[in-house]
């Protein structure tokens, strides 16, 4: 019967359903049988018929004798001995305990029924026999004690002497009969001293007074509520009665805390609350209605419970408190209340006006014993009604609004469009409301266009944009629209409102607008037209220009080798010079094009500042020393790391300040480059760079030009020392394009020039300067001499010829060694200036023919000659003892360059070197050996060069042939590049049938290495898409997949042809 359960509390449910005694619930009003336990099921056997039963059915007394206990028990808990017929037939002698439960504003009777068939009995019994009284006593269910009380030895105090118990006793108090009988209670068993101690004064009391007496009391030592009654049969006899009511006890607990539950639910709501009697007298409030402000009369502070509230509203009605708005608000409370009085159930409420706010008040009628009383309810509605009153301008607004407003349900229906709609579109409201926009549509768009428009709004996102609609009389117009979804509470979109505005005059602006732009734009693209020509120009002038002058300057290179009279080396020397600065001109001028294009890239790579500054001075002191002019230059210790920038550009601003330092200084004075540490983080440094002269000076009124294009300080001064006026004003732009303020300059007419510039970098590797020995600062000393005596270790045919025809070049003296066991050998037998190393070779590589070297002591130079560019290669070279390395492919510039450095950088090193044979006679004046075929080492080396990239590039990217490149590579010298290509073109069946080979072989190693091979050879002849699909066999082929490698021997083929057939048209080979 849980189910049917009238009161919804957890602790009620338990003491009510759970109890072991019998319980009913009855309805005052009808004396029929509400609810059950399952104990009473179970005592009275009628099973679930026991509910809806009248009571009369179970009690022996009549309807009217039942009526009367009902009213009874309706003023307050009673206790009632009735006879109860049980199903069986059975009639039992009950003692109910009854209580009031109000319930749903209704009061119900919950009855507790004790079976006392048995104890009755035995009071009876116990009269008439004292065997049954014996039995009966020992089998009662309430414990019983018989006791003799008598004054103790000292006078002191009564004892109780215990003469017997029953079973229930020993049961309840978990003694032995044997273990008290005869003692003192509170000497018979410690734990009982606390029922001794409760029993001694209610004896005592029962032998005065010869009344019987009983007490109800919680005894922590068996942890229950106790109910004992006490009477004496014969004078200093006592007979102890108890009945353990611990369950009784929890229930009143839980009927208290349910009325507290119900109490602070009352409490703790929002609308304020009053309870009022028949008589309209205040018998409660909740806290909510003595929270409202004082002074707000008829609610809140200024109504006390014990008011009554009828008078409270005739006061306010006859105008004692406050104005007429709150006597119209008495007048409606009152006749509101008297209504539902009256009525009974009457489900009525008002709104009225009291002090500042809104309320709606709601009486209620509810039943209380033999009466009723009303709960009279205010609920705050202010908000609401300040909402409301927002809503109806909002309404307003929107009404007037000079925008078109329409409003649609979820799915697109015209639910509300205003005044100016109706205006703009000539539709009245009745016409639009119903439809869908789509009556508006002129065709104008595509269906794809309002896809878009449904799609971002039903994804809950505000549509914005325009539409070309139709009017009722078919008048085209534009207007902008925003669509907003409105979305409600269950998080689903219900409308859409839609704000529209008429844009036609927007419209005819724009078209004015779109037609100039369209004139402005012819404009600029005749101006770009205009630009691109300037820019074919120029390409064409590097294409036609440059490649002849780098000819002209190789051809005199080679020319001023052979036996020349003076005259004609004089020539010769014109003929240099003007070349050289006829060259030095178109690519000033391709730079500040590319600069004023925005196309001039600034790289970011990491490299030494002091290999700058050994660069800068080996260009320039072959021109100062012609001057007689002192070259100071100094590099800050402090700059121990590497860094982070473009030192292709760097050095080309160096090169253009330290060249106008020399040109604009007279014989024997002083130029210095400086470059100092100004200050650092852990991640940058700034740097300043320096280059001071002690020339001619600058006119303080002429430093503000000297930066413009083709402008120098005098016009004299171009007279007199040449130049274009460009250099300063393309490095002052790549400066600020490197991130620099641009450059700065001191200067004093007569008395010199200070141009300096400062970089902020980031930093790189750490480098040791410990062996320079010049504490704060490194200096540069970059031997001069006409000849090095080199030694090249290099196990590529088409490396070794090209580089010993580039070396021999430029006036060196050339020994080959096809691996590093030969080097190592070769270097202990001769004297060698330098050795440059490949790294990979057979037999021996590059790093363990060094470490060989280096373990003997000696220190001649050694640079490294690598494909690769990867971070972290330079340091693997310097931490085998190298000295420097060369990037591959060849570039004239940077052997020489980087040949000059490093000999200048170790001849500060100290250390003799030692004596040995020199380098051999016989090969100092010849030309190169052929090795081409006829060395049997060099057909076994299998070279390793990997590609200048670490991954393939996209093909797009890449040029078939680079002719530019190519000459930037060769320095100039057409014979040399010619050499190149032709190398590749004598090489490339040889070296494509070992990769054909390996890949028949489907061997990756061998794949690798002959892909290798090949890609060395392209590289050095800018055939830079076959070396690019070259380096992809060569990564494929790590990972093992041959197949991959073969699907891309084909495209190999087709790209070999293809550059062939472009150096055979290319215009670089024109002469041939």
């Amino acid at each position: 019967m849980k189910e049917n359960h009238l009161i919804k509390d957890d602790l009620y449910i338990q003491f009510f359903y759970n109890e072991s005694i019998p319980k009913i619930m009855t309805d005052p009003e009808s004396l029929r049988i509400v609810d059950a336990n399952g104990a009473a099921v179970k005592f009275y056997g009628y099973g679930d018929d026991l509910l809806n039963m009248k009571v009369s059915q179970i009690n022996t007394l009549s309807e009217d004798q039942v009526k009367k206990a009902a009213i009874k028990a309706k003023t307050g808990p009673q206790v009632f001995y009735f006879r109860h017929r049980l199903a069986s037939g059975d009639i039992r002698d009950v003692e109910v305990y009854t209580n009031i439960v109000p319930v749903q504003e209704k009061i119900y009777i919950q009855s507790a029924i004790i079976d006392i068939t048995e104890r009755n009995r035995v009071y009876k019994e116990l009269y008439n026999s004292e065997q049954r009284y014996r039995q009966l006593f020992k089998n009662m269910s309430e414990a019983f004690a018989y006791c003799k009380s008598f004054s103790r030895t000292d006078k002191s105090s009564m004892k109780f002497e215990i003469l017997e118990v029953n079973d229930a006793f020993e049961e309840l108090f978990n003694v032995k009969a044997e273990e008290i009988l005869n003692c003192d209670f509170a000497e018979a068993i410690p734990r009982l001293r606390e029922l001794s101690e409760d029993i001694a004064p209610l004896l005592c009391a029962v032998n005065t007074l010869s009344e019987p007496a009983h007490s109800v009391k919680y005894f922590s030592c068996i942890d229950k509520w106790l109910k004992i009654n006490y009477f004496s049969p014969a004078h200093g006899y006592f007979v102890v009665m108890i009945n353990d009511v611990t369950s009784q006890k929890l229930f009143e607990k839980s009927l208290s805390e349910s009325h507290q539950f119900l109490k602070s639910i009352f409490n703790t709501l929002h609308i304020s609350i009053a309870i009022l009697d028949e008589n309209g007298m205040i018998v409660q409030l909740n806290d909510s209605w003595k929270r409202q402000k004082a002074g707000c009369y008829l609610l809140g502070p200024d109504c006390r419970v014990g008011m009554n509230y009828f008078e409270l509203c005739n006061e306010a009605v006859k105008g004692v408190h406050g104005d007429g708005a709150l006597a119209q608000a008495a007048t409606i409370i009152e006749t509101l209340i008297e209504e539902t009085m009256l009525a009974k159930s009457l489900d009525v409420s008002r709104e009225v006006k009291i002090g500042d706010g809104y309320f709606r008040v709601t009486p209620r009628l509810f039943e209380w014993p033999e009466t009723y009383r009303t709960i009279l309810a205010f609920e705050d509605i202010t908000l609401r009604k300040q909402s409301e009153e927002k809503i109806r301008k909002l309404s307003m607004a929107v009404e007037q609004s000079p925008a078109a407003v329409i409003i649609t349900d979820s799915e697109g229906v015209i639910e509300y469009v205003n005044q100016k709609f109706v205006d703009l579109t000539q539709y009245s409201l009745e016409e639009a409301v119903g439809q869908t926009p789509r009556f508006l549509k002129s065709g104008f768009h595509g269906a794809d266009y309002y896809s878009n428009l449904w799609r971002t709004i039903k994804s809950g996102m505000e549509w914005r944009g325009e539409f070309r609609n139709k009017r009722k009389n078919g008048e085209l117009y534009w207007e902008s629209a925003s669509i907003t979804p409105i979305v409600g509470d269950e998080g689903l979109i219900t409308h859409f409102v839609a704000l529209k505005e008429d844009i036609g005059i927007k419209k005819s602006i724009e078209e004015e607008l779109k037609k100039s732009k369209l004139e402005a734009d012819e404009a600029r693209v005749a101006a770009e037209d205009a630009s691109t020509a300037k820019s074919r120009f120029l390409a064409n002038m590097s294409h036609e220009i440059r490649t002849p002058m780098n000819s002209i300057i190789g051809f005199t290179d080679m020319l001023s080798s052979t036996a020349l009279n003076e005259e004609q080396q004089e020539l010769l020397e014109y003929v240099k010079t003007s070349s050289g600065a006829l060259l030095s001109l178109i690519n000033d001028i391709l730079d500040l094009s590319k600069i004023e294009a925005g196309k001039l890239e600034i790289d970011n790579a990491e490299f030494e500042l002091n290999s700058i500054l050994d660069q800068v001075i080996g260009i320039t002191r072959v021109n100062a020393a012609k001057k007689g002019i002192r070259f100071t230059y100094m590099l800050d210790s402090a700059i121990n790391f590497s860094v982070f920038s473009d030192p292709t550009r760097l050095r080309q601003v160096l090169l253009n300040l330290v060249d106008n330092a020399i040109k604009f200084t007279e014989t024997t004075k002083n130029v210095k480059i400086i470059i100092s540490l100004e200050s650092e983080t852990p991640e940058t440094a700034d740097v300043k760079f320096m280059v001071s002269d002690e020339g001619i000076g600058i006119p303080e009124s002429k430093i503000g030009t000297i930066f413009m294009s083709f402008m120098q300080s005098d016009t004299s001064i171009t007279r007199k020392y040449g130049g274009t006026g460009l250099g300063l004003t393309i490095s002052n732009h790549i400066i600020k394009l490197m991130g620099a303020e641009g450059i700065k300059v001191r200067s004093a007419e007569g008395a010199g020039s200070d141009f300096y510039f400062t970089l902020r970098m980031k930093k790189g590797s750490a480098i040791n300067y410990s062996d320079s020995g010049h504490g704060g600062a490194v200096f540069a000393k970059a031997p001069y001499r006409k000849k090095f005596n080199i030694l090249l270790v290099e196990d590529n045919p088409s490396n070794i010829a090209l580089t010993t025809k580039v070396l021999i070049k430029f006036g060196h003296n050339v020994a080959v060694a096809v691996n590093g066991e030969e080097a190592v050998s070769m270097s202990l037998k001769h004297s060698y200036d330098l050795i440059l190393m490949d790294i990979q070779m057979p037999v021996m590589d590059g790093f363990e023919a060094t470490r060989a070297i280096r373990s003997r002591g000696d220190e001649i130079p050694i640079i490294a000659m690598t494909a690769s560019a990867m971070k972290g290669d330079h340091e693997a070279c310097m931490a085998v003892g190298m000295d420097g390395y060369i990037p591959k492919p060849i570039n004239i510039t940077e052997i020489n360059a980087t040949i000059e450095t490093v000999l200048a950088r170790t001849s500060l090193k100290a250390g003799a070197k030692k004596s040995l044979p020199a380098f051999p006679a016989e090969q100092k004046d010849e030309k190169p050996r052929d090795i081409s075929h006829n060395d049997a080492a060099l057909e076994r080396a299998a070279a390793k060069i990997p590609g200048l990239v670490s991954q393939p590039a996209d093909e797009s990217d890449l040029k078939i042939f680079d002719p530019e490149k190519l000459m930037f590579n060769m320095g100039g010298i057409k014979e040399l590049a010619v050499d190149s290509v032709n190398m590749f073109l004598e090489y490339s069946a040889a070296y494509l049938k070992e990769v054909k080979d390996a890949l028949d072989e489907k061997n990756p190693e061998r794949i690798k290495r002959a892909a290798h091979k090949f890609k060395g050879t392209s590289l050095n002849a800018c055939a830079l898409r076959v070396a690019n699909l070259l380096l992809k066999i060569e990564i494929i082929s790590k990972s093992g997949s041959v197949e991959e490698c073969v699907s891309l021997y084909s495209k190999l083929v087709e790209q070999i042809d293809i550059y062939k057939n472009e150096v055979s048209v290319s215009e670089f080979f024109i002469d041939k």
